[in-house]
């Protein structure tokens, strides 16, 4: 028998053999990855009358999941945590995902802008509270912190009483009526780094399950081109919460970052105009140099910056 049909037959047998193991592995190894790769993607099947109408698949925040349940079952939620982290987007999926009407409105600093008002021509003036009351909807207060603490008595009449007398008279709340609140703080008043927000009412507080909205470090992967960008941003954010300083680097500075960089070659200069900003080079040098991953490009200059 000649050699080479040996060789083969041989290497036939031992495929043959150890094939199975290592498939068997590689397909536990590839499950692994696919699974950390896709554990921020979301898929929310939409049913009416036990019937699938829509099929909606999409990279959510890590809390889209609690923050679904808590608004499917009607239960009021305020997200707090730092500001540019994803809440107002993600409640936007939120109400995308159940199929319902998104209304919006800013922190509230004077009744009327809950409650509407009637105008000199005797015509009411709606507000997105009052639509989303009325129509059906999820109804997002931002920035409840930032509100007057007496106007949102009229939000916890309104969620307690399911109705409400606005100036044109009383509604009754909409069977699809939703609301959330979305905070920097916990309502407690300012702290070091937010100290324009007010203290909320402990009746405010109570009307509402809390739910801790953190950076999500996956989603912010998927909002940039440039990897080593976000890697870098998430490891200046961790030096600046390590040392306490009063300063923000939220899912904006990646998005902005990364717009910058499809134009923009000089990295100093992104970096003083998006993450930067007012820090001083004292400020700059009291953070520290980022000792992990120092062959990324941004690591790289942020650190001669350091040592300048």
């Amino acid at each position: 028998m000649k050699k080479d049909i040996i060789e083969d037959s041989l290497t036939k047998q031992i495929i043959d053999r150890i094939y199975p193991t290592i498939k068997e592995n590689a397909l536990k190894e590839c499950s692994v990855i696919v699974k950390d790769l896709t554990k921020n993607i979301t898929q929310v099947v939409i049913e009416q009358d036990k019937k699938i109408i829509k099929t909606i698949t999409q990279v959510t925040h890590n809390k889209f999941k609690d923050l679904l349940l808590l608004i499917n079952n009607n239960i009021p939620a305020m997200l707090t945590g730092g500001a540019g982290s994803g809440k107002s987007s993600t409640c936007e999926k939120v109400a995308e995902a159940l199929g319902l009407d998104f209304y919006f409105s800013n922190a509230i600093t004077q009744e009327y802008k809950l409650t509407g008002f009637i105008d000199a021509n005797g015509v009411y003036q709606e507000t997105q509270f009052y639509k989303a009351f009325k129509d059906g909807g999820l109804f997002v207060l931002d920035e409840i912190d930032a509100s007057v603490p007496e106007a949102l008595v009229i939000l916890n009449t309104a969620i307690a009483n399911g109705y409400f007398d606005f100036p044109n008279g009383k509604v009754q709340a909409n069977e699809n009526f939703r609301i959330v609140a979305c905070a920097n703080t916990y309502g407690l008043g300012g702290d070091d780094i937010y100290v324009g927000r007010n203290q909320l009412d402990a009746a405010s507080l109570d009307r509402f399950a809390i739910l801790k909205f953190d950076y999500d470090p996956e989603l912010e992967k998927s909002l940039a081109n440039d990897k080593e960008w976000v890697k870098f941003i998430q490891a200046f954010r961790n030096q600046i919460i390590k040392r306490k300083m009063k300063h923000i680097v939220s899912m904006r500075a990646i998005i902005y970052g990364d717009k910058l960089l499809k134009y923009e070659n000089n990295i100093e200069k992104i970096l003083n105009e998006i993450v930067f900003k007012n820090l001083e080079i004292e400020d700059i040098k009291s953070i520290g140099k980022i000792k992990e991953d120092t062959e990324n490009k941004f690591i790289k200059v942020y650190n001669q910056i350091v040592e300048r």
